[in-house]
């Protein structure tokens, strides 16, 4: 519904409820509820850091109302942005022709943004998968120092005199192994999850681009029909009757000739009265075309006016995310090789102690 009464607002994705633990049963787990209050979280997080969107009056109602259906009801009976009255049907229609439609005077500026965009997403999901390969490295790291461990632990059982030493060095390859696993499962979930927000926040923001080219159409296509409606007045007013040859008096060649000829034998009516009438139907639907074309250039302009704005706020918005996604999966990183450091700090005196006869 934000959305609906701010198109031009970069709306942040609610939280997908499309997800296997609904079917599974499993939503109930502490760790799918963890990972929904952090998507609520970050939801809320955003909304809250946008300038227009942090003062709507639906969210206002949504955090302080006790009868949110109620308030939702009247929301639904009284939008603050007015319902055109076009049918979803209509809408779903005007969607798919301008999703096979272009842009005939594309904007520099606009282009640019839809080129970072994808760039910016190319490098999320280019990260996800370098992470990935890091974390399968990195569990077969601790594998092999586990196995190093219990080869280790077997070898001191054949050493007597340093059985205590090589038992605890085991323990410390254990005990890095561990860490490594711990790090391994800890950071690559809240990591990667994160990734997945950040990339459905920018294809929220995606949609509002495409939404600006599609007022941009709206505009093109208008003025299109509106020179077409302009041509044909000016071409009946020109005539001042059928005859003299090929071509006739507007100049438009052999095509109008006919075409107008048929028109005449198909009406059966003089055809001096029907081009006049003919000549008024345009008046005024081109009158009410200029009106329409006026409206949505205004819209189209507005729009992206607005759409440069949202830019400047997603893309300050986003800065933060990065830094605060980075800076969590840096600092878990130094805390457990700083755990690591330690363990191995502790054996090295202990390796040190180790008599070796010549």
């Amino acid at each position: 519904h934000l959305a609906k009464d701010f198109p031009a607002c970069v709306v942040p994705p609610l939280p997908g409820k499309h997800r296997m633990e609904y079917v599974t049963g499993d939503r109930f787990s502490p760790d799918f509820i963890e990972k929904r209050k952090f998507d609520l979280q970050r939801f809320m997080e955003r909304i809250a850091l946008h300038p227009t969107l942090q003062r709507a009056k639906l969210l206002k109602s949504f955090l302080e109302s006790t009868e949110w259906n109620v308030q939702m009801h009247t929301h639904l009976a009284h939008p603050p942005v007015p319902d055109s009255g076009s049918s979803i049907l209509e809408n779903i229609s005007d969607t798919l022709i301008n999703a096979f439609s272009r842009v005939r005077k594309p904007d520099e500026r606009f282009l640019e943004m839809k080129d970072h965009i994808d760039k910016f997403e190319e490098g999320l999901t280019g990260v996800e998968r370098g992470w990935n390969r890091v974390n399968n490295k990195m569990g077969d790291l601790s594998a092999d120092y586990h196995d190093l461990a219990v080869s280790v632990q077997g070898l001191g059982y054949l050493e007597s005199g340093i059985t205590e030493s090589l038992n605890r060095f085991s323990n410390v390859l254990l005990e890095f192994s561990a860490l490594l696993k711990n790090n391994s499962e800890q950071a690559t979930g809240p990591f990667i999850h994160n990734v997945h927000s950040l990339l459905a926040y920018s294809n929220a923001n995606r949609a509002v681009l495409r939404l600006r080219d599609q007022k941009q159409l709206d505009f093109e296509d208008l003025s299109d029909y509106l020179s077409q409606l302009s041509l044909e007045r000016d071409r009946l007013a020109a005539r001042s009757g059928l005859g003299g040859g090929v071509v006739g008096p507007s100049g438009l060649g052999l095509g109008a000739y006919i075409r107008d000829r048929v028109e005449a034998i198909r009406g059966g009516v003089d055809d001096d009265k029907a081009r006049v009438e003919k000549m008024k139907k345009l008046d005024v639907r081109i009158k009410e075309l200029q009106n329409e074309v006026t409206a949505a250039h205004d819209t189209s302009d507005a729009f992206s006016k607005e759409t440069l704005k949202e830019q400047a706020v997603f893309e300050h918005a986003k800065r933060g995310e990065m830094k605060q996604i980075l800076g969590e999966l840096a600092d878990g990183q130094i805390e457990m090789y700083r755990q690591a450091m330690k363990e191995w700090e502790a054996i090295i005196p202990i390796m040190q102690r180790i008599r070796v006869d010549v």
